[in-house]
């Protein structure tokens, strides 16, 4: 049985992950996952609306995507425009996503936003099912009145709410925010396969500032100078989240 050190020795270490190849993959999920469950907080920290909080997270990881994109481009090629136009479209459903789940954290708060999120699990095999006829298995089928159960308790929306919460329409913006994002993991799926690995989000990103800020513009406002604390974290989120 060849151990995880091994493998990370035996990887070559070169390729499309860069300084990441060869890294264990428990590892880098495991510190993904950390990243990503602060994201929530540093939006409830910045203190802005759901809008300029989706916008300014997409502005702020451009500035460190598009200088890999470009390297990433020189090395690899152009990406096929059947996958960029796959890009572009799963970046419309993130900015939507990322307006959705900034609203679902002020309503019902970020730790409970972030259970909420994760509508995606139930969300993703059913699109897989319909679209593609890939079966969900019946594990999931099992678990999915648990999953959804668990999302309304936790929401507050069966029991007793968080006082100055707003339940409802926090459940309501979190499960939007999740099928917006499993529809744009199923897009991403749809349009991987090129070795491209920094450019596809990168596309996505800017996709996703347009949407976002056209939204937020239309809903929330959107502050086009909110400050440097709140810039300060939402940078935050954007590198990390």
């Amino acid at each position: 049985m060849v151990t995880a050190e091994e493998r990370t020795r035996q990887a070559p270490a070169g390729g499309a992950g860069g300084g990441l190849a060869g890294r264990d993959p428990v590892y880098l999920g495991i510190a993904a996952s950390a990243c990503v469950s602060a994201s929530a907080m540093f939006v409830k920290l910045s203190g802005v609306n759901a809008g300029t909080a989706a916008l300014w997270r997409c502005l702020l990881a451009l500035v460190a995507l598009v200088p890999f994109a470009l390297a990433e481009r020189r090395r690899l090629g152009a990406r096929p425009a059947r996958a960029q136009a796959c890009d572009a479209l799963a970046g419309a459903l993130l900015g939507v996503d990322f307006v959705f789940w900034a609203q679902s954290i002020h309503d019902v708060g970020s730790s409970i936003a972030t259970v909420l999120l994760n509508v995606q699990i139930a969300v993703f095999p059913l699109l897989a099912l319909v679209l593609t006829r890939a079966p969900a298995g019946a594990r999931y089928w099992r678990t999915l009145p648990v999953l959804l159960g668990g999302v309304a308790l936790a929401s507050g929306a069966i029991g007793h709410p968080e006082p100055g919460s707003s339940p409802v329409s926090g459940v309501l913006y979190g499960a939007a925010a999740g099928v917006a994002f499993a529809l744009y993991l199923f897009l991403t799926r749809l349009g991987g396969g090129s070795g491209h690995t920094v450019h596809p989000v990168c596309v996505s990103t800017l996709a996703a500032a347009a949407t976002s800020g056209t939204l937020g513009a239309l809903w929330t406002g959107v502050d086009p100078a909110p400050g440097w604390g709140p810039l300060g974290w939402l940078a935050l989120m954007a590198l990390l989240g």
